[in-house]
């Protein structure tokens, strides 16, 4: 089980300073849509660009906060040996390769480029390398749970 705790604090970690970094970028990116939006006349800026521009980096912020969320709890729930608050990092991960694995079947019967359909695959098959070992400490950690009843007891009021 030594690795596979490696393993998940690893990812745990990568997904939350990698997504922090992203968020703090857009978080730049809608200061300065909003600066140039106060300074410059209607006449030289694209308001309907910026409008859609604003709506995508919120967008994308909120899914930054949501993959920092759940990378915090998958870390929490590894190191406090508490499973269930791994499941929604599990959750999102097969959401992931089920919608990767969408799209390439949709690129693949629509005959469209095979560079599009190549990240997909490598994407589904990164994310199920993530996804197996984390599924699987998930796994040894509710065993683990559910015949130790003393520890049942102690966390009955957690997670």
């Amino acid at each position: 089980m030594g690795l596979r705790t490696s393993f998940g604090n690893c990812i745990g970690w990568i997904n939350i300073y990698w997504w922090g970094f992203i968020a703090i970028n857009i978080s730049f990116f809608l200061l300065i849509i909003a600066m140039k939006q106060m300074f410059i006349t209607k006449e030289s800026f694209e308001e309907e660009d910026a409008i859609a521009f604003t709506w995508f980096c919120s967008v994308a912020f909120a899914v930054c906060v949501l993959i920092i969320t759940v990378s915090a709890l998958l870390v929490r729930g590894i190191k406090e040996k508490r499973p269930k608050a791994m499941i929604p990092f599990l959750l999102f991960t097969f959401t992931q390769i089920i919608a990767y694995l969408c799209g390439a079947i949709v690129i693949s019967l629509s005959y469209a480029d095979n560079t599009v359909l190549f990240v997909l695959v490598v994407n589904m098959v990164i994310q199920s390398a993530i996804f197996i070992p984390i599924f699987s400490l998930y796994r040894t950690m509710q065993k683990k749970r559910f015949h130790n009843p003393a520890d049942n007891t102690k966390n009955a009021n957690s997670i």
